[in-house]
């Protein structure tokens, strides 16, 4: 007899990142004989979180003389998709004017 099992729904990285199924196989002999299995199962993440900032605006107020190097500011993003923290942020100055 062969029984098929299905979860309620897809998998989920975020929600869970790995599972483990116990096969347990047995005879219809007498005595009964059975073997178990195990199958560990890593679920792979498609990129479908984008990341968020922890603020929607960033004001900063930079001096004239400040060395090149020097911090200004700090930008915080996060994403449902990366185990580990954001480490790249492309910065675009758009409609920058001096004065």
């Amino acid at each position: 007899m062969v029984q098929i099992m299905t979860g309620p729904e897809a998998l989920d990285r975020e929600l869970q990142d790995h599972h483990r199924l116990v096969i347990i196989c047995n005879d219809m002999g007498q005595p009964v004989r059975s073997s178990t299995a195990e199958i560990h199962v890593a679920v792979h993440d498609i990129n479908d979180n984008e990341p968020v900032f922890s603020e929607t605006v960033y004001n900063w107020t930079i001096k004239e003389n400040n060395g090149v190097g020097d911090v200004i500011g700090r930008v915080v993003a996060t994403d449902r998709d990366s185990v580990r923290p954001m480490t790249h942020l492309r910065l675009c100055l758009n409609d920058f004017v001096a004065r």
